[in-house]
């Protein structure tokens, strides 16, 4: 390489708010999970731990009249090219992914990212939850920042946000910088 161009920044962005809701209730969490992406500013990801809640939440956000797609690697290379060239064309409001969804996508305007279960690894989770926000606006007015939001079980591993962690309720907290 000749005459490199070396950028060096921290990852913190002001106009992210991360948040974290917990739940006893598998179902409670399904229906806040649904409710919630259904009501965020657009476009947004969804990301599943399993293929299976990756194509259920899909099927009950497409319910809802949301146009949302599954992302997962049971899926065919022409199915999953489709539903990335639909998220980064603007004609999906929604994707619902595993983990297998992210790389190279460029979508400056990503307005939330939702985690209906735990990321593998802290790694992981800074990665997905960077895709929100990139282009550094901050959403309409009902909404005053760019969301990450995690829907987590009452435990959570090490060194990631939980709600005794956070300054409010147990119920739904956020945490301010990074967890």
């Amino acid at each position: 390489m000749n005459d490199p161009v070396e950028i060096v920044a921290g990852f913190d962005r002001p106009n992210i708010r991360l948040e974290v809701s917990a739940f006893q209730d598998a179902a409670a969490k399904e229906r806040f999970v649904v409710e919630r992406a259904a009501v965020e500013e657009k476009p947004g990801i969804l990301y599943a731990g399993t293929r299976k809640a990756a194509d259920g939440y899909a099927e009950q956000l497409s319910e809802l009249g949301l146009a949302a797609a599954s992302y997962h690697a049971g899926l065919s290379a022409a199915e999953r090219r489709e539903a990335q060239d639909r998220f980064s064309s603007g004609e999906l409001d929604v994707v619902v992914a595993t983990s297998a969804f992210g790389m190279g996508i460029d979508k400056a305007d990503v307005r939330f990212v939702l985690h209906a279960s735990v990321p593998g690894s802290l790694d992981a989770y800074y990665q997905e939850i960077g895709r929100a926000g990139r282009d550094g606006r901050r959403p309409g007015r009902s909404s005053p920042t760019a969301r990450r939001i995690w829907a987590c079980n009452a435990s959570s591993p090490p060194g990631l946000p939980t709600p005794t962690r956070c300054a409010a309720s147990p119920r739904s907290c956020v945490a301010r910088g990074p967890p």
